[in-house]
């Protein structure tokens, strides 16, 4: 195994880039865990699959958005960095998501951030129920045998579903608007990492050292 091993000093808790370098390697954290769990879960029918696919990838968008985010806070500090100004092209997309309106992570990820994820209150259910059609069919809860307590609340999912991917204007299908989101959502939490990578170990680099083969 290697590691990046902490070489500290006198202060460096209160130092800018170790703060920094906290936050930013935080969000990587975060976004890669979510992320491994997504791509982990099985092609079944079990009723909970599905469940388990909507809520980790609305949760992924919604941390996605949150990075994002922080990197526009920070920009005046991080656009100092080398691995800023040398990854200009990298740089202009994740900025791009973060400050024009009609980007993926402003349509998108932004009212599921605010009104979903992270959100339980009645009058965020309310706004999320307004544009729904209730179907005589529909099924509250299904799972696989009577006394399975893993139960998949069906109709909790088709609402947030709904709400996450009926704006979406770049495909005709509800199929094609789902593929669309986890594809497009996928690629630009793939970009962010890469950026906040490149910045974090910049910024470790005067208080970090590799050791390599480690027992």
């Amino acid at each position: 195994m290697n590691r990046i091993k902490l070489v500290p000093r006198k202060g460096l808790e209160k130092e800018r880039r170790f703060q920094l370098a906290v936050q930013l390697s935080r969000l990587i954290n975060t976004i890669q865990a979510n992320k491994r769990q997504y791509l982990r879960i099985p092609e079944d029918d079990d009723p909970t699959t599905l469940r388990d696919q909507i809520e980790l990838i609305l949760y992924h968008g919604a941390i996605v958005f949150e990075a994002i985010m922080t990197v526009a806070r920070y920009a005046a500090d991080l656009c100092t960095l080398a691995a800023w100004s040398s990854n200009s092209d990298l740089v202009k997309r994740v900025q791009m998501e973060g400050n024009e309106k009609n980007s993926f992570t402003q349509k998108y990820l932004k009212p599921i951030r605010n009104k979903v994820v992270f959100h339980y209150d009645i009058e965020a259910v309310e706004a999320v129920l307004s544009g729904f059609q209730l179907s005589k069919d529909a099924s509250f809860g299904e799972a696989k045998i009577k006394r399975d307590r893993d139960i998949a609340f069906v109709l909790a999912d088709e609402i947030v579903l709904h709400f996450a991917i009926s704006v979406i204007k770049e495909r005709t299908t509800d199929n094609d608007r789902w593929d669309y989101f986890q594809e497009t959502l996928l690629r630009v939490s793939d970009d962010l990492v890469k950026l906040l990578l490149l910045l974090t170990v910049e910024l470790a680099y005067d208080f970090t050292k590799i050791e390599e083969n480690i027992e």
